[in-house]
């Protein structure tokens, strides 16, 4: 999240994580070129910095904080009668839909979407210890024409500081690799060999 969000945050004062979480203090773009080289890059720095809280912290403090100011909270399963009965006597509704039955009330609109298949094949993994960035923390993009993008950033996890590494591979192409990782070491195993 960069300033206008954070800020947010701060005047709502539930800006919890700010003196713990690592900063952003840019942004860095790479294309690279043949054998090692850059094709393009450019770098600079954010007039603020911006900060990446793991949402697992984030949602449950807020969800504490919610209650603490006299929310009324309520989690439990839930069918598509329970749902439709919720929105009529709550304020909000936050449907957390996976597979299965709740699933078929949020079919793709053809109408809304040009696209019916992915676009890429995504995989997150958050890793500690990295070297840091230098000269100065970013948003790390890099885009590999044909394969897809990979992108590295600072962020805090439930277990401390750390880089988040996102990958977007093209569908087909060398980088959707992520079907058959199911454990954070098959993850890794398959960015070490792969990528």
């Amino acid at each position: 999240m960069f300033h206008d969000s954070l800020q947010n945050e701060r005047d709502l004062v539930i800006n919890f994580w700010e003196e713990e979480c690592p900063i952003t203090e840019g942004i860095a773009f790479t294309i690279p070129g043949p054998e090692k080289t850059e094709a393009l890059f450019w770098e600079a720095k954010l007039d603020h910095y911006g900060q990446s809280v793991d949402q697992r912290i984030k949602f449950a403090d807020w969800m504490k904080e919610f209650v603490k100011r006299g929310g009324n909270l309520v989690i439990q399963d839930a069918g598509p009668r329970g749902i439709d009965g919720y929105g009529k006597t709550h304020d909000l509704v936050l449907v957390a839909a996976g597979k299965g039955e709740i699933n078929r009330m949020f079919e793709r609109d053809a109408e809304k979407s040009a696209y019916d298949r992915p676009m890429r094949a995504l995989a997150l993994t958050y890793v500690k210890n990295m070297v840091p960035r230098k000269p100065f923390s970013a948003v790390s993009f890099n885009l590999v024409l044909g394969v897809g993008e990979y992108f590295v950033f600072p962020a805090l996890t439930t277990t401390g500081p750390c880089e988040i590494m996102v990958f977007e591979g093209v569908t087909g192409g060398p980088m959707d690799c992520w079907n058959d990782v199911n454990t954070p070491r098959s993850g890794h195993e398959t960015i070490n060999e792969r990528l």
